[in-house]
């Protein structure tokens, strides 16, 4: 698995997917050799956010919540926005998963806000990644994760409104079904949106 430029390799999936199916022990085992092979790479790199940031989702994993902390936070300050807004953005991004797997929510959903607005959006922060990621699934029920998922609900369906599907969508009338706040005036003319607010 890959976003950009961030690498979770074979044994990191097998770790998720393990916990995913409730399989702890397996789980652990799956982590623990991913966190030796990413060490590694820390140790080449040390002064590289992404391989870093990726040894603290895994240690997140582990229980390791104070290590897993500090090399979140490290990778963000190697790998500001203002310097890299790409691979900043993903920084703060993992960081939210990370605080979320350590149980600090409040942080995981202060750095996700963050990731939300950041200058380059990721595929981990779409409206059906926070839906269904299990990286997400300790925030999911917080009335504060399910507000940025339903804000993100209106940006993943405004795209698909202003090209060729458009059609087929504003001629059905299906999609007052799907987002409450448009409104389809006339099917036979040009989109009519209205904000029902």
């Amino acid at each position: 698995m890959s976003d950009r430029l961030i690498i979770l390799d074979r044994s990191f999936g097998e770790g998720l997917l393990t916990r995913v199916m409730k399989a702890e022990a397996k789980a652990h085992a799956a982590f623990s050799k991913a966190r030796a092979e990413q060490e590694k790479l820390v140790q080449a790199q040390p002064e590289y956010g992404n391989p870093l940031c990726v040894l603290g989702l895994i240690d997140a994993a582990l229980g390791n919540k104070e290590a897993a902390l500090e090399e979140g936070r490290r990778a963000i300050e190697l790998l500001p926005v203002e310097k890299d807004s790409v691979n900043g953005s993903l920084m703060i991004l993992y960081f939210a998963v990370t605080a979320a797997w350590t149980g600090e929510k409040d942080l995981a959903l202060q750095q996700l806000e963050l990731g939300a607005r950041a200058p380059v959006a990721s595929q981990m922060v779409t409206y059906g990644a926070l839906k269904l990621l299990p990286f997400w699934g300790p925030l999911r029920g917080d009335p504060r994760f399910e507000k940025i998922v339903a804000s993100l609900a209106l940006r993943s369906i405004l795209p698909c409104l202003v090209n060729d599907h458009l059609c087929h969508v504003e001629r059905s009338r299906d999609i007052s079904n799907y987002l409450p706040l448009v409104r389809v005036r006339d099917s036979s003319t040009s989109l009519g949106m209205t904000n029902n607010c």
